[in-house]
């Protein structure tokens, strides 16, 4: 724990970092809020049917947009990228509000707000490939990545409060304004990374191959069909979308048809839904390394489908359904994060970054369906049934697939001492429960005898290392540097820094080793594939000689 919180506050530290995550936070606070803001919006403009086309009309460029993400962080200069889609948010939030204000055609501020929303897409893949040009060790690049998480949770929670309390102040143009202004921070906060990039080209980048996504994601699918378990996991992971996507408008008819509140008690709805699943992912810690997932993925649907039951069986009372909806976002993170370990030990590990890209496909296609199925029951049977609708779907895809997923569950094999291992390395501290298994699943055992030569100075760089048992010499220039024994491992700054080796490192004793290969430990440590790393070409301002020093230092 001392070490994990030393790395956050070295990475809070880093001015650069500070300013990088700042502004990420600033934007994902504004997104959610400016949901909340825009279906209040529509709701008031022409009721349910109004804002059920609404959240349609937002989602659907979104998914178009997401599939130009990739290509775009990829691309030569994603600090552009992240600069103008920030603008893009001001423009679009700005004159969704100005239009508001002026009583505009409700079409137009629907109009002005898919722009926002489209630009919002493809910030976190851009501010992922760019947040190692900010920090100094990987120390700090893990901790940048824990951070990263943190605000995607606080945001949950954070964006549809500041939505409320504008809301409530005076109506969601003050929210769609205050958006814009979270955005012109945010952009702000981008230009000082169009400087540090500018500094940091150090030389030319290898070209990467490029891979048609759409075809390699359907070769992926069809394979999967020869292990059992993997599609109903797939499949469960979006209906957890499909629930975010008929909530958001559900939300909205609750609060105010059922519930009485004022329309900023969309928000407060919304946000205890955030905070139930902070509360899961905090709880669902403890289960890397757990053998048997499949009974905590079924008791995280259960929670989810029984709460949102209770809203729409009771008599409306406020501080129940806050209640309820926050066990909801409880149940919603259990099964999230149990699916994704799940998915992990059942896929072939060779084609974990296709799947997870199906994930995030399938996730985007069932928020578009939640959407669907909640206006079709609003408009025909009210907000009730729309609850109760929502928690039924959940309660039949879990049945249908639960005896695949059973047997996935029991086929897979579990890490353990992996995991126990690389828990210890500052490079792992902070993974969540499902990266931190991945990498554990991905690493294999490597002895070496006394005298061999396990890496060379100015080699190619292809492999981490982590000790298992044993000790390894560090040399660079010939010259003696450090020993490296258990709880620590080498060969991370070839990988992150996409340069030759700067050390040679030979086993002084028999010696036990966990190889771990390129692209599971960069997916690992960044979140992004090895491709997507290559595009960062040289760590900035990396002292390759300082920073193995450091790295391999107890703090």
């Amino acid at each position: 724990m001392g070490r994990e919180r030393n790395s956050v506050v070295a990475a809070l530290r880093n001015p650069a970092l500070r300013a990088g995550l700042g502004g990420y936070g600033l934007s994902s606070i504004g997104e959610w809020a400016l949901w909340v803001a825009i279906l209040v919006a529509a709701y008031q403009s022409g009721g349910a049917h109004t804002a059920g086309l609404t959240s349609l009309g937002l989602l659907l460029p979104s998914v178009v947009t997401a599939v130009l993400a990739g290509p775009a962080a990829d691309g030569r200069r994603p600090e552009r990228v992240v600069l103008l889609a920030h603008l893009t948010q001001l423009v679009g939030g700005g004159g969704a509000a100005a239009l508001l204000v002026l009583d505009a055609p409700f079409a137009t501020v629907v109009a002005s707000t898919a722009v926002f929303v489209a630009a919002t897409a493809l910030i976190r893949p851009c501010y992922a490939v760019l947040m190692p040009s900010s920090v100094r060790t990987v120390g700090e690049l893990t901790a940048a990545n824990l951070l990263t998480g943190w605000i995607d949770n606080t945001a949950v929670l954070a964006g549809p409060l500041l939505a409320a309390g504008t809301i409530a102040a005076r109506g969601p143009d003050l929210t769609l304004a205050a958006v814009a202004g979270l955005a012109a921070f945010s952009a702000a906060s981008a230009v000082p990374a169009m400087r540090r990039r500018r500094r940091a080209a150090i030389g030319p980048v290898a070209a990467t191959p490029r891979v048609n996504p759409l075809r390699a994601m359907r070769a992926c699918f069809r394979g999967l069909g020869e292990r059992r378990g993997v599609r109903p996991v797939l499949g469960l992971l979006a209906v957890q979308q499909f629930v975010v996507g008929a909530l958001d408008l559900v939300y909205v008819v609750v609060a105010v048809e059922l519930l009485g509140m004022a329309a900023s008690g969309t928000g407060l709805l919304s946000a205890a839904f955030g905070a139930g699943g902070i509360l899961g992912g905090l709880a669902l810690a403890a289960v890397v390394g757990t053998r048997r997932l499949a009974p905590l993925l079924s008791l995280g649907v259960a929670i989810s489908a029984l709460a949102l039951i209770l809203v729409g069986a009771l008599p409306a009372h406020t501080v129940l359904a806050v209640g309820c909806l926050a066990a909801a976002g409880i149940g919603r993170a259990v099964v999230e994060l149990t699916a994704r370990m799940l998915l992990q030990r059942s896929a072939p590990a060779d084609a974990l970054a296709s799947v997870f890209a199906l994930v995030e496909v399938t996730g985007a296609v069932g928020m578009v369906l939640g959407s669907l199925m909640v206006q079709i029951l609003i408009a025909t049977s009210g907000g009730r049934a729309a609850l109760v609708g929502v928690a039924a779907t959940l309660t039949v895809v879990l049945a249908l697939s639960y005896r695949a997923v059973r047997h996935a569950d029991r086929s897979a094999t579990v890490p353990v001492v992996a995991i126990r291992l690389l828990r210890e390395l500052p490079a792992f501290t902070h993974l969540q429960a499902p990266a931190l298994e991945g990498v554990a699943r991905a690493a294999t055992e490597m002895p070496v005898t006394a005298g061999t030569e396990v890496i060379r100075e100015g080699d190619t760089g292809d492999r981490f290392y982590a000790v298992v048992d044993g000790r390894v010499r560090v040399e660079m220039g010939g010259r003696f540097k450090r020993h490296i024994q258990r709880g620590d491992g080498f060969g991370e700054i070839a990988l992150l820094a996409d340069v030759p080796r700067i050390a040679t490192v030979t086993a002084e004793t028999d010696t036990l080793l966990l190889a771990i290969e390129r692209e599971p430990f960069l997916l690992a440590v960044t979140g992004n594939d090895a491709a997507t790393v290559a595009s960062w070409g040289a760590v900035d301002r990396m002292d390759t000689e300082g920073v193995l020093d450091h790295l391999h230092r107890d703090p």
